[in-house]
Formats: C-alpha cells, structure tokens, sequence
C-alpha cells in the first residue's frame, strides 16, 4: 500500500508453491500488512492463503533466522521433497526416511511387501503366434554329387608320395591299376587301395626278416 514501507513474505507454508511457480499477490485491506497470495492446487481450482510478513530485525534478518556461530538450521523440504519422500516409504512399507536407506542399503526391491510384479508387463504379454509360410514346390531335380576319377598317372604320384616304392614297382602298380580301374580311380578308392597295398607292404617286410 502506498506510504508503507516494504517487506519480505514466505510462502513456505503454501503446499502447492514450489520453488520457481508464480504467483499472484494482492494486499488485504481487512488484515494489514498481511498480503492475499492465490495459487492453483494440484486439481487446477484457484486456492487463496494469507500471508503475514516476515519479522526482520535491526540489522535487516528475519528474527527467526539461525546465528552463524551458534545454531544452524537446515532448508525446509518443498512440496516435491515431501511427496518424493512419501513415495519412498510407500514403495518398501515403512516409516522413517532411515528405513528406507535400509531397505535400499540391502537391496531389497521397491514393492516386495506388496504382489507388485515390477516385471509383469513382460511375463504376462501374449506375443502373436504367427503362420508357418508354406513353401513353393519345385521339380528340379538336387545334383548327384560324384567323385572325381584321377588318371593312372596322378593315382601314381599320389601313391609315391605316400609309400617308398622303386620305379618297377611303381611300373607294376600302374599296371594293376589300369587293369582294376581302367576308367579312373576316385580318391576314396585310392585311399582305401594305398591303405591295403601299406598293409601289405608292412607285412611282406616283416616276412623276410
């Protein structure tokens, strides 16, 4: 009001204030100096509370204000502080902000006093069968794979490499082969007949000692 002087007003005691909300504010003649401050509550409804001034003193502090050097006081929680705290307790069923750094100190899960299932989203979501795509038939027919033949030279080389034999039996063998195998003789074939002609080599050695 014009002629007065200024002053500080507190709106802590208003729970649907917080911190960086704007208000509206309106003298109330009927109560001077106290002030009219209207907020909008949780539900969107105009709420008005009256404000008394903040009682300073000589050297321009709130009298209620802590003295440096001999008590402290900490900042009062604000509306979300309290809900938030509120919350917490509700979430492991218990009281005091204490128990609740507890709960979480062992890790127990928030809501396992309760059949909350954190995770029933998932466990119980039907997922949707989906239809197998049937197949196209085709006639073409799968390839016949087949064995390579080697020549009789090649089937030679091979069994040089594998078994120490002269040049005559080497002459003899190439013989053996085109009349056993005079079209080729594949690799499997090959294997097996170096494999007996080993054997046989082995025990005719042993023979003649």
């Amino acid at each position: 009001m014009k002629g007065q002087t200024s002053r500080f007003y507190s709106v802590e005691h208003i729970s649907d204030v917080a911190i960086g909300d704007k208000v509206k504010v309106y003298d109330n003649p009927f109560r001077f100096p106290n002030v009219n401050v209207m907020v909008e509550d949780a539900e969107k409804n105009t709420v008005t509370y009256e404000c008394p001034p903040v009682e300073m003193d000589a050297a321009g502090f709130p009298v209620d204000a802590p003295v440096l050097g001999e008590n402290y006081v900490s900042a009062p929680d604000t509306v979300v502080d309290r809900k938030l705290k509120a919350m917490n307790k509700d979430a492991y069923g218990v009281e005091t902000e204490q128990e609740v750094k507890d709960k979480r100190k062992e890790r127990v899960p928030a809501f396992a006093h309760t059949d909350f299932d954190p995770m029933a989203d998932v466990t119980q979501a039907q997922t949707p069968a989906y239809m197998r795509r049937k197949g196209i038939q085709h006639n073409l027919d799968a390839e016949e794979r087949r064995d390579e033949k080697l020549t009789h030279l090649k089937a030679i080389k091979l069994i040089k490499a594998e078994l120490d034999v002269t040049p005559d039996q080497a002459q003899s063998i190439k013989q053996l082969l085109q009349l056993e195998y005079p079209d080729g003789i594949t690799h499997e074939d090959l294997t097996t007949y170096i494999q007996q002609m080993r054997e046989t080599y082995v025990d005719a050695k042993a023979t003649s000692f």
